[in-house]
Parts: structure tokens; sequence; C-alpha cells
């Protein structure tokens, strides 16, 4: 009988054993595709302020790379760009990750590639302005032909007509408060002035900041920084976003508000947690097309 109640105890003990494994290796396989398959999101932006000539044009944007691989020597990540047949190619923060302070040749790899597609142009969040090799890595990717909005705005035209592409650094370069923030991203937004005149898209990295950039006269904005709130819950969305807390409101998606359009990238890598649950790596695309 005793010989019995082991055999039973045994054969319990190495089921629930291989459930757990089961249960493990799948989580293994599920975080993997979680953390390395790309998710292309395409979305139409229309305005009637658009210029006829930009009908059609289409921006893909990439944002908060943290220096990962996607394919060998980003190779995965390149071909889907180009599979999506930008005009532009809009990168916005966070290239490298603080925690990898040494490996910048990764990102400059991209941003290589990148500049083969279309012409790149890339603003800078909250990573870099604690990189150490920050300086270093502007040098490298603007010698690559990247261009790189420091506060700046330029002309994008096709044929005769143009728009304005403004790009503002993160504000966590001044090492102010995080109230503060708000204030000197109004003092940079207020510097470069829209007119109103043209169609104007923004590069910033902080969606967080989406009242502010509604204040102005800005048709559209690229952001990142929330990470899709790193752990994405079903009929509720992202988790936690930095500058924004738990159940934030601002991490994936189209947002419209006073005439501004805000389109958020829930990013391609990770920093400090290194795990995206029910959110993949997104890469997006977006058609402006004539209202």
């Amino acid at each position: 009988m005793k010989e019995k109640n082991n055999k039973k105890r045994k054969k319990k003990l190495i089921t629930v054993l291989s459930v757990f494994a089961f249960l493990l290796i799948s989580f293994l396989i599920y975080s993997h595709f979680e953390n390395t398959v790309i998710e292309v999101t395409e979305y139409t932006v229309k305005s009637e302020r658009l210029p006829s000539g930009f009908d059609g044009y289409k921006i893909v944007q990439v944002s908060d790379l943290h220096s990962a691989d996607f394919g060998n020597e980003h190779n995965g990540l390149i071909g889907k760009i180009k599979a999506c047949n930008p005009d532009i190619i809009v990168v916005t923060g966070d290239l490298c990750a603080t925690d990898k302070q040494s490996d910048i040749d990764s990102s400059v790899l991209f941003m290589k590639k990148a500049v083969k597609v279309a012409p790149v142009y890339y603003i800078t969040g909250n990573h870099e302005a604690v990189l150490d090799k920050y300086t270093i890595l502007m040098e490298r990717i603007e010698a690559l032909g990247v261009t790189v909005l420091n506060d700046e705005e330029v002309t994008v035209t096709v044929g005769e007509e143009s728009i304005k592409l403004l790009g503002v650094s993160d504000p966590s370069f001044e090492k102010v408060t995080k109230e503060q923030e708000k204030t000197v991203m109004r003092e940079k937004l207020s510097g470069l002035a829209p007119s109103g005149d043209s169609y104007t898209v923004l590069l910033s990295h902080r969606p967080e900041m989406f009242s502010i950039y509604s204040e102005y006269n800005i048709d559209l904005v690229f952001s990142g920084h929330a990470h899709g709130g790193q752990i994405r819950i079903p009929f509720v969305g992202g988790l936690y976003a930095p500058g924004q807390g738990i159940f934030p409101k601002y991490t994936s998606g189209v947002h419209e508000k006073n005439g501004t359009t805000l389109v958020i990238s829930r990013g391609i890598g990770s920093s400090s947690f290194p795990f995206r649950i029910n959110n993949n790596p997104e890469l997006i695309c977006v058609t402006l097309k004539k209202a």
C-alpha cells in the first residue's frame, strides 16, 4: 500500500512539473515574440490644410529604439521600413539606452541604413540627456546626413509646395523639475512660433504634453516615450508610463485636441524594464491625405 501511494505521489509530482515546464516554455516563447516581432501600424491623417502636393505623402516613425537590434544588423527593421515606402523617416527620441552607454555603434548603424531608404529627421529623448557619449552620437549621425532638429524647424517640399517640420529637444536636458518641464516646452514652442499659415508637423518625445502642443498652430505631432504603457491590459490600455504614472492616458494610437492630431508610437525597444507584455514593438506609417 505504501509503495502504491508513493507511486501516486510521484505521478502527481511529474504531472505538476510537466505542466509547470509547459507553462514556462510557453511564456518564454510568448515573451520572445512580444519583444522581438515588430508590428507595423498604419494610420491615415486627413486635413483640409494639407497642400495638394502632399496628398499621399508617407511618414514612417521610429521611436525608443534603445540600442536594440532587430534582425542581423537591423535588417529586419530596415526591411519593414522599406516596405512602407516612406517619403521621410522621423525618429522621435531615445535612440540609445543609458544602460548601454558604450553601445552607440548599433544605433549609428541603424541610422546609416535608414538614410539610404529616405531622408531622416531626428529629435532627442530623455535618455540622450544623460548619455555620456551624446556629443559623439550627434556628430556621427549628422555626418551620415541625418537632420537633427534641436529646437529647430525645416521646410519640406514637394514640387513647389511645402510643409513645416519642427523638432524640439527633450526638456530633461534643462535639468528642471517635472512641472518646470512644461514651462520649458512652452518656451521652446513659442520660440519656434508656428504661424498657422503652413501645415505644421512637430516631433516631440513626450506625449503627456499633448495639451501644450494643442495650444499652438500645430497640425500633427509625433511622440513616443510611453512604450505603450509597457504592459498592456486588454480593454484597458497601458499599465504605466513615465511622466503619467499608473493607467496613463497617452500611450499609443491617434488623439485629437483643438485641431491638433497626436500620433504616439509604442516604441521599438525597452529600457529599465526589459519585457513588453501584450505590446509588440511598433513601427508606424502615417499617410497624409488632403481632406
